[in-house]
């Protein structure tokens, strides 16, 4: 399936693939597995439409929540903006939902 990715939506999915391998959270268990594979292949422009599926709602709500404070790796950003990579995750859910309707 082709994904046209906007330059927030990739820098947003770009953080999440280098907090996620920071912090090997695909080593977790397989849900984890299965969605950095869905991450990495939204990144390189050819996801299933099952991958695309599994990120939306692998960046929202309860699995968001619970990813959030696993995600943020800097004092100062937090210090800024609190719920920082909630919002991300928030941001690349909404995003990737438009994007694959346009």
């Amino acid at each position: 399936m082709s994904l046209q990715l906007t330059d927030r939506l990739r820098e947003n999915l770009e953080w999440l693939a280098l907090k996620w391998e920071a912090n090997q959270l695909q080593h977790i268990s397989t849900f984890n597995n299965e969605l950095h594979v869905a991450l990495r292949s939204v990144l390189a422009g050819n996801p299933s439409r099952p991958e695309l599926e599994l990120l939306i709602n692998g960046t929202r709500g309860k699995p968001a929540d619970g990813y959030a404070h696993l995600l943020v790796g800097d004092p100062e950003r937090v210090a800024e903006e609190p719920f920082i990579a909630l919002r991300i995750l928030g941001e690349i859910s909404t995003d990737l939902a438009h994007a694959v309707r346009a």
